[in-house]
């Protein structure tokens, strides 16, 4: 996955997964950092796999099912890079993430139909949409999807004072 392994690589990547990890370290709630953001990826990518075989949908090319793999995986990567922005002036990760996530998609040369796409999802992926089509590849979807589904909101010592509201929590474990 050449652009996942870009990103990975990527000075400000680095740094700022590094200051989301310092500026999280005493938070109850939730964690965004790199664990995180790799759970999103294979918990979308997953997801994905399993739309695709239950709708016994045409078999994707290995070299399909590969540049899908890495968009998802590098959108994922990406889709909270904002925080340690949000944390220090206020501003929305959804936001603040979008500058930071361009210039770093920007660096590591993804072709420009993969940024626009990722920063669409980054912009607004915090409202899941509906379910795509079988074999669609969705990333707003998937991304906010695993997103939700990765946190273990029914194992999470501090769910009396999270702020999220019992129908935003992930209560099952059916992922």
């Amino acid at each position: 996955m050449i652009y996942t392994d870009r990103v990975l690589k990527h000075p400000e990547f680095l740094r700022i997964m590094n200051r989301i990890k310092e500026q999280e370290t005493e938070r109850i709630y939730c964690h965004h950092e790199l664990e995180h953001a790799l759970d999103v990826a294979r918990i979308a990518w997953i997801l994905f796999l399993e739309d695709v075989v239950e709708a016994q949908t045409e078999v994707l090319t290995r070299r399909e099912r590969m540049l899908l793999k890495d968009e998802l995986y590098v959108c994922a990567l990406l889709h909270d890079i904002g925080r340690s922005a949000q944390y220090e002036t206020g501003i929305h990760h959804s936001e603040t993430g979008l500058i930071i996530a361009e210039g770093i998609l920007t660096d590591v040369q993804c072709p420009q139909e993969w940024v626009n796409e990722i920063l669409n999802v980054l912009a607004g992926h915090h409202g899941r949409s509906k379910k795509p089509k079988a074999s669609e590849m969705d990333l707003g979807y998937y991304i906010g999807k695993a997103d939700h589904d990765c946190r273990l909101c029914f194992f999470c010592e501090a769910k009396d004072s999270c702020k999220w509201g019992l129908e935003d929590r992930n209560t099952t474990a059916e992922w």
